[in-house]
């Protein structure tokens, strides 16, 4: 899920390079542009176009004020902000920016190659918002090999890293399937290069230090930096006060970190800032909000929010790459939510919604299909309960109930020792019961099977028996455990837990 999460933030809010070097804008346009770029980061599009239409106006000529209003429609599409908007018109204009960047190019060679680039990087995220990956790369990497060339010429260009750092990153991040068909074509990246160059942009660049900021915010949560992302959301979102997809990301890095009531409080936000115009961040909201109240064991509540997600996926355009996961997530946590109520039979109805909405991911369907196989015990929908009573905090109930149910799992459930020992540990630990927190964590890893349910939960183990041993003053074991984090290449889904272990052996 934290993948298809930074897809949406990454096409919706910020694949698309609207910055441009300050030798690019005309003196008489650069204010008409700025201001639009303004209100296209708060999601007013009808100002913004009507300001790009100003510049077009003033420089027919010139490919700016078609790019930055072929952005300006693109985003108009995938938000549902207005429903006449079509691709057609997007290409259309996009095709327009590109003959004039061409045409531009033969006076003013880099601003035209420049347009040229963002141009190219406009069609690659049209094909990735349609689940077109390869096109996405191939367009994306059109655009970067532009932008490099600029560089290369000019070193200190430092507005044209951001395009370059964004493709390298981005192209390195990709899951291994794509990345390894991608290599063979040419198209890979450099993660760490990638970082280097979005930086780069942010410190140094003019007009580009804004965009590279939305980027960055959403890299250092896949680099599992939540802080650093939390930080740079929060200015962002107090700038930008009327988009709600901002307060989404800022719930979303609240509820990575478990902060469940800050992550709420977050969701609420941008509920109250959703217009008719962007159902998909209410839609987003919803989901995440129905998911915490499962957590809070407050299923009423839970339904009512995943029901109303699923709703508004059924009455908008969803688009593969971006919304489209969310119905299908929600039908499924709906089920869950129902059978954890005794309500086996409309359980059933929901997992198979799930199992066959046409976007669900992979892992819906087939958490869909098990479910449907195989019913939650009594003894299951216990340890689930228990489970969120801890991650809640709720520890004193929750380790309780997880001490009642280890006997059982002892004599006949022998597959849920590992996830009942990680979450006494976890609860021993928030009280700061370090020698009882490590070994439980320790019988965690022990029981610890090949099942993928549990593989996530490794990194976390082992993360948090290393902190146990420091606490314990046996620094050597504490290394032993961060550096088995930071070794396993397996670890694919446990960025945060990479990002902590490495701070952590950096204090030892």
């Amino acid at each position: 899920m934290k993948y298809i999460v930074s897809i949406i933030y990454l096409i919706f809010l910020l694949l698309n390079s609207r910055i441009v070097a300050q030798s690019q804008i005309e003196d008489s346009a650069g204010p008409l542009l700025l201001q639009g770029m303004e209100k296209v980061y708060n999601l007013d599009f009808a100002q913004a176009d009507a300001l790009f239409d100003s510049v077009i106006r003033l420089n027919p000529k010139h490919p700016q004020g078609y790019y930055f209003k072929s952005s300006s429609r693109f985003y108009q599409i995938i938000s549902g902000y207005d429903s006449n908007a079509s691709e057609e018109q997007f290409i259309e204009l996009n095709d327009h920016a590109i003959a004039a960047a061409e045409e531009y190019e033969r006076t003013n060679q880099i601003d035209g190659q420049f347009y040229r680039g963002t141009s190219y990087g406009n069609i690659a995220r049209y094909h990735a918002m349609a689940g077109n990956f390869f096109k996405a790369f191939y367009y994306a990497k059109k655009s970067k090999s532009l932008h490099e060339d600029i560089i290369r010429r000019n070193p200190e260009h430092f507005d044209a890293y951001l395009t370059v750092g964004v493709y390298n990153y981005y192209a390195a991040a990709m899951p291994r399937w794509i990345d390894a068909v991608a290599g063979l074509f040419g198209l890979g990246g450099d993660r760490a290069l990638g970082i280097r160059q979005l930086e780069t942009a942010y410190e140094k660049g003019k007009l580009a230090k804004l965009e590279a900021k939305f980027f960055l915010a959403n890299v250092y949560y896949e680099e599992g930096h939540y802080e650093k992302s939390l930080q740079f959301h929060r200015e962002l979102s107090l700038r930008f006060d009327r988009n709600p997809f901002l307060y989404n990301q800022l719930g979303l890095l609240y509820y990575s970190m478990e902060d469940f009531g800050k992550a709420e409080l977050s969701f609420n936000k941008a509920r109250e800032a959703v217009n008719i115009s962007f159902m998909s961040s209410k839609m987003f909201a919803d989901y995440f909000l129905g998911r915490i109240n499962k957590l809070k064991n407050d299923y009423r509540t839970a339904l009512q929010y995943l029901t109303e997600a699923s709703e508004i996926g059924k009455n908008r355009k969803l688009f593969k790459s971006i919304d489209a996961w969310i119905v299908g997530a929600a039908f499924y946590q709906a089920g869950e939510v129902m059978e954890l109520s005794g309500n086996r039979s409309s359980a059933m109805s929901l997992y198979e919604l799930a199992k066959n909405h046409e976007y669900s991911g992979k892992s819906t369907v087939q958490a869909g299909k098990n479910r449907l196989q195989y019913g939650l015990s009594e003894f299951e929908i216990e340890m689930i309960r228990a489970r969120h009573l801890i991650l809640c905090g709720r520890t004193d109930e929750g380790r309780g109930m997880m001490l009642k149910l280890k006997p059982d799992a002892q004599n006949g459930n022998a597959k849920f020792l590992s996830q009942i020992n990680f979450y006494l540990g976890r609860a021993e630990m928030a009280d700061a019961n370090y020698p009882s927190a490590r070994d439980y964590f320790l019988e965690a890893l022990r029981n610890q099977t090949d099942d993928g349910d549990q593989k996530w939960r490794e990194p976390q183990a082992r993360f948090y028996l290393a902190f146990c041993y420091v606490h314990l003053g046996k620094n050597e074991l504490a290394r032993n455990e961060l550096n088995k984090v930071l070794e396993n290449d397996q670890y694919l889904e446990a960025p945060r837990f990479k990002y902590l272990s490495r701070e952590l052996l950096k204090k030892l």
